[in-house]
């Protein structure tokens, strides 16, 4: 009886002990589980968050801010383009102004006056503040009468612009590369182009001064269309809430959903951004990863979020 006791105790030093080094637990079905819970999917990679903020008697003028967040450590390198007056990207469209690999963004999709007489635009780094780079698009083209009219990123090809002179429109690398035609937009009386591409191919299109009506179908300020990358899509905001999703209680936010994984909102609390997270098939958002310092300027307010691809 002595032995059998001895036995039991020794056995339970060692489970104690075995428990106590935090790594492993078994659960009765015999499976083993980690004690400490898994980080969402997402914490660890880079976000890329803009912040717009007015200023001026009728809000005219904008600057854009970009943050680009790592979750996991609140760590921010930001990123803030010149203060514009009048931008003409507004909406979704805004997402074409940054490059598809986050390492970069255009003031607007209308250069400014100065780099349409030149033939030029003007390329911010979102990695290091204060460093930006030029492209020259009649370089690139081999027209030394071209005028960037209006530019916009590729977002589905990194270091890739969209530029259209007039009707005509070229697909220009930024790394000095050569740059390739890429059409003509459709010429008919009534139908402009005024500077429309598409959120999700940066395809421009031209639209019924009448109507709005498009062509390509299914573009301008009545489409309802999600902006999609392979990584997912970002989430339409109303006031801190999130279409068809439960209360975020994120004030002032905006956010993404993972393809196949969880929804991810970054919400501007004060001067800080807080990450939450909501996983699928749960209705609770979580706090995610740890805030940011003191990023959000007063009258500044979130307008979209992209994970890095």
């Amino acid at each position: 009886m002595v032995r059998h006791a001895t036995g039991l105790t020794a056995f339970a030093v060692v489970a104690t002990l075995l428990a106590g080094c935090g790594q492993q637990v078994a659960d009765p079905s015999g499976k083993t589980a980690s004690k400490a819970a898994a980080a969402p999917e997402g914490a660890d990679r880079p976000w890329l968050l803009r912040l717009d903020s007015y200023s001026g008697e009728d809000g005219e003028t904008m600057q854009a801010t970009y943050l680009t967040i790592t979750p996991t450590t609140g760590e921010v390198v930001e990123v803030s383009t010149p203060r514009l007056e009048g931008p003409e990207a507004s909406g979704n469209e805004r997402t074409l102004l940054v490059d598809a690999d986050h390492s970069s963004a255009l003031l607007d999709s209308r250069p400014t006056k100065k780099e349409r007489a030149a033939g030029r635009v003007t390329l911010y780094d979102l990695t290091q503040p204060g460093r930006t780079s030029t492209v020259d698009v009649r370089k690139a083209t081999g027209d030394q009468d071209l005028t960037p009219d209006w530019v916009v990123f590729d977002p589905t090809k990194p270091d890739t612009l969209r530029v259209v002179d007039g009707l005509t429109v070229w697909v220009v690398p930024t790394d000095g590369g050569k740059a390739t035609k890429e059409g003509v937009l459709p010429s008919r009386p009534g139908w402009i182009f005024a500077g429309g591409f598409n959120q999700n191919d940066g395809l421009p299109f031209i639209e019924d001064i009448d109507s709005f009506q498009t062509i390509p179908k299914g573009n301008g300020e009545t489409s309802t269309r999600a902006v999609v990358r392979t990584t997912g899509k970002v989430v339409p905001s109303d006031n801190g809430g999130f279409a068809g999703l439960p209360e975020a209680h994120c004030g002032l936010g905006t956010a993404f959903a993972l393809a196949d994984g969880p929804t991810w909102a970054f919400c501007a609390k004060q001067k800080r951004i807080q990450a939450r997270v909501l996983e699928p098939g749960t209705s609770r958002w979580e706090d995610a990863g740890k805030p940011t310092g003191d990023v959000v300027a007063p009258n500044a307010e979130p307008t979209f979020v992209l994970p890095a691809p």
